[in-house]
């Protein structure tokens, strides 16, 4: 099964202007607003069942789906010159896929060998750019508040397996392999760059979601045992640039095979799973002057550039494998789960060179950047092989996690008047990894 979503969503005004030649009207409410939903369920099966009293029965069966989501959402203000009341810049995007997958193949045989294979494989992605964005040499003047908004949900779930059975007077053997690649990346990117903006900051504001880390504490000890986020809505005046991103990734996948008969008894399965999370969430004011002229300006004049992503990411493999005959029994099970993050969370003021400094004046300025990551990681394999003469068994395990994460708060080049300054960066990591075997 194969599914796949391309589409662009785009929202913009090019070299328009509102009122430009009167700073002192403030009447046009603007709204610029590109919003995206994409939702894909996508089922692929394998059912195959051979018996007989023939020499050889042989089951095998196959799930092959492929699911792709490349959605880039764009909300954009270039050029022009506008004087209005108020002016929202916002891109959205919520985008879930749900693969389920499974195969199931039997072969049943009184005869010499009865043999059955199991194959699942499933390649997930979600590839979606959100973008809001002020540039080219804009000019915006809001005597309430502007805000340049991007946002995206990204959710994956994958659900799947192979069960494999090989019965025989003779030999059964049963073999089975779930391979699984789920891929989320893309960009989230709030900026005003190569413009003059301002925002007085009066009349009504814009909410936002605010993220700030919390510790929690269980078991008798009290020790510290996980790290959380604690969120929370806030209403904003003056000018805000908000990129908000949240990834949600859950798998399980399961791989089962038995192989028995009244002789020997033969079983091999194994799961493999591949999570990859990427891309950056940006939150950026560029080469612009921002409240350049102080004239109108008050103590909700603030400035407000606010970077968020956060990662959730569950992932369980599991296998089973037996092998038992009258005479001997061999089986081997296989479960590996590899996880690789590697994510970029930025806020930043950054001006011209030294020489020709941007203005930034405003009561109040806030530049915080959060990258926060919460991985539940089971893996689990049961291997058995039985028989009157020979038993022989044997399971692996294996769990491998990478966190290449960057976050960063910064301000640089740039002169102005300001009452309160706060730059915050913050990383957040919570790893809980769990492996059973028998």
């Amino acid at each position: 099964a194969t599914s796949a979503i391309y589409t662009d969503t785009v929202a913009g005004m090019t070299n328009t202007s509102i009122d430009k030649d009167d700073s002192s009207k403030h009447n046009a409410v603007v709204n610029v607003n590109a919003v995206s939903n994409n939702k894909i369920i996508s089922t692929a099966d394998g059912l195959t069942v051979s018996a007989g009293t023939g020499t050889l029965e042989l089951g095998a069966a196959a799930a092959v789906s492929k699911v792709t989501s490349n959605a880039d959402t764009k909300a954009e203000i270039s050029g022009g010159k506008q004087n209005v009341k108020s002016e929202l810049v916002k891109a959205a995007s919520d985008a879930k896929i749900t693969d389920v997958a499974a195969a199931l193949s039997a072969g049943v045989g009184s005869g010499m060998v009865g043999a059955s294979g199991t194959a699942n494989v499933a390649i997930n992605n979600i590839h979606n750019d959100v973008t809001a964005k002020i540039k080219n040499n804009a000019v915006v003047n809001a005597y309430d508040s502007l805000g340049v908004l991007a946002e995206s949900s990204d959710t994956l779930r994958n659900y799947g397996g192979a069960v494999s059975v090989g019965v025989s007077a003779k030999a059964g053997v049963a073999l089975g392999a779930t391979v699984v690649v789920n891929k989320i990346d893309g960009n989230t990117e709030a900026s005003i760059d190569g413009s003059s903006v301002s925002a007085k900051g009066n009349g009504d504001s814009i909410s936002v979601k605010e993220y700030e880390p919390s510790t929690e504490t269980a078991g008798t000890d009290k020790e510290l045992s996980s790290v959380g986020i604690n969120e929370k809505t806030v209403d904003k005046k003056g000018l805000v640039v908000n990129a908000d991103a949240k990834h949600t990734l859950n798998d399980i996948s399961v791989t089962a095979g038995v192989g028995t008969s009244t002789f020997a008894g033969v079983g091999f399965n194994a799961t493999v799973i591949n999570n990859t999370i990427g891309g950056n969430t940006k939150a950026e004011i560029t080469k612009t002057d921002v409240n350049k002229t102080l004239a109108g300006l008050t103590d909700n004049s603030n400035v407000s550039v606010q970077s968020n992503d956060r990662l959730d990411v569950s992932s369980h493999a599991g296998t089973l494998s037996v092998g038992a005959g009258g005479a001997g029994g061999v089986s081997a099970a296989g479960a590996v789960d590899v996880n690789n993050f590697n994510r970029t969370t930025v806020a930043d003021i950054t001006g011209k060179a030294a020489a020709d400094r941007n203005t930034v004046n405003a009561n109040a300025t806030s530049v915080k950047a959060l990258g926060s990551t919460k991985l539940l990681v089971t893996e689990s394999g049961l291997s058995a092989g039985a028989g009157l003469k020979v038993g022989i068994g044997a399971i692996g395990v294996v769990s491998k996690n990478n966190f290449t994460n960057n976050t960063a708060a910064s301000m640089s080049n740039v002169d102005g008047q300001q009452n309160n300054v706060n730059i915050d960066a913050d990383s957040v990591k919570l790893l809980r990894s769990y492996t059973n075997a028998a």
